[in-house]
């Protein structure tokens, strides 16, 4: 009983100044702590949509290709597209 007391003793006095700080740095753990959580979040979300463009350009290039890219095809398909990807740019650009 003399806890309860206690409690609602403290909850009637005036709250000191090291309390007061105690409250905040806990505050502050906790919005830091949110802070990475979100910050978390926001990295796999941006992450998980990059890789879902870059596969849907990978299933597009092998349509319009017609055949499956094979890693050792890389160089071939980077020669191709650094020649002729300055069309696709300006093309994109005027399409827009």
């Amino acid at each position: 009983m003399d806890k309860i007391v206690n409690t609602e003793e403290r909850k009637h006095q005036p709250r000191t100044i090291e309390m007061q700080l105690e409250d905040i740095a806990e505050r502050k753990r906790k919005l830091t702590e949110k802070e990475k959580r979100l910050k978390a979040k926001l990295s796999t979300q941006e992450r998980n949509k990059r890789t879902k463009r870059l596969i849907e350009i990978g299933a597009v290039t092998e349509k319009v290709i017609g055949t499956q890219i094979e890693k050792e095809d890389l160089p071939k398909l980077i020669a191709f597209l650094g020649q002729y990807g300055k069309f696709y740019s300006n093309a994109a650009i005027t399409v827009k």
